[in-house]
């Protein structure tokens, strides 16, 4: 048996549906390269002490997945290594390749990817400041940690290690850190204005 048509009222519903998720679609793609752009720009902002150049990616890689819908800021991450990893100049001063990502740098650029999906993962259940704080410090350390793994594999374990991937860190990462934690909390109270905007209407 044929089956009936659609009335007029369903039809409207199925095209309002159509262009919400084409609209969420287009907001999810703008997002995915807004954040990429930001992070190619944080590397251009550049301070070179010894071996290793200080930027801001640490502090775009913190505090975009407060402001991105989930999972958008390890997709911007991920796309961003995988094409600066072939060749793109997206990395600190417009760096690239594999040899970046194999040389001294290489693992504090792998550990902003595994900080972006450690802060994914904790913003899977709501938290307070306190909880995001302590997320972020654990993301900047995930990053030094990996990234002084890899530089020692090149430079050898010993004091120099500490003196060339540690200590010019410390001071910057201390402020950034501070930066990305006020960051989350503006964050927080976008989305519980948007969450109470919802509601009412």
């Amino acid at each position: 048996m044929r089956q009936p048509d659609g009335s007029p009222l369903q039809n409207q519903n199925i095209g309002m549906l159509g262009q919400l998720s084409r609209k969420r679609s287009l907001i999810s793609l703008a997002s995915l390269w807004v954040a990429l752009l930001l992070l190619i720009l944080s590397g251009r902002a550049t301070i070179q002490i010894g071996l290793i150049p200080i930027t801001l990616q640490s502090l775009a890689v913190t505090s975009l997945p407060f402001f991105l819908p989930r999972g958008h800021a390890l997709g911007a991450i991920l796309l961003w290594l995988c094409l600066g990893g072939m060749g793109a100049p997206f990395f600190s001063n417009g760096t690239s390749g594999i040899n970046v990502l194999m040389g001294r740098t290489g693992g504090y650029l792998v550990g902003m990817g595994v900080a972006t999906a450690y802060l994914e993962w904790t913003l899977l259940r709501p938290g307070s400041i306190r909880y995001h704080a302590f997320a972020i410090v654990i993301a900047n350390a995930i990053i030094l940690g990996m990234g002084l793994l890899q530089l020692g594999t090149q430079i050898g374990f010993s004091g120099k290690l500490h003196d060339v991937g540690l200590s010019p860190f410390l001071p910057g990462c201390g402020i950034k850190i501070g930066i990305a934690i006020a960051l989350a909390y503006l964050a927080s109270r976008i989305n519980a204005r948007i969450r109470l905007s919802k509601h009412a209407m």
